[in-house]
């Protein structure tokens, strides 16, 4: 969203069933079947956050992009239905906000 990651009281919503790279379009992410999601570059989108959810019984695997990091892994693998993850964007990398 190009004014942030809620807009009034609204996060974009977005259901995926496989591979996806994600982009400001996305905020909120609910994964239901196995994939790979990409993050985009953390450079020069400081602020940007992201909630991935694992929806479906399949593996999630969150990878950042080149040599970044999330909170200093790559990448984040999401094992059980119903987990959760929020990060954000500092500038250089992605820093884990909840698990």
């Amino acid at each position: 969203m190009a004014d942030g990651w809620i807009h009034g009281n609204y996060a974009t919503v977005t259901v995926v069933s496989g591979d996806t790279t994600l982009d400001s379009t996305h905020a909120i992410v609910l994964v239901s079947a196995g994939a790979t999601i990409s993050l985009p570059t953390a450079v020069g989108v400081a602020g940007r956050l992201y909630n991935v959810v694992r929806t479906g019984t399949g593996l999630v695997t969150i990878q950042p992009g080149g040599a970044e990091t999330i909170s200093g892994d790559t990448p984040l693998v999401l094992t059980s239905q119903w987990d959760s993850v929020v990060f954000v964007s500092d500038g250089t990398n992605w820093v884990l906000l909840s698990r």
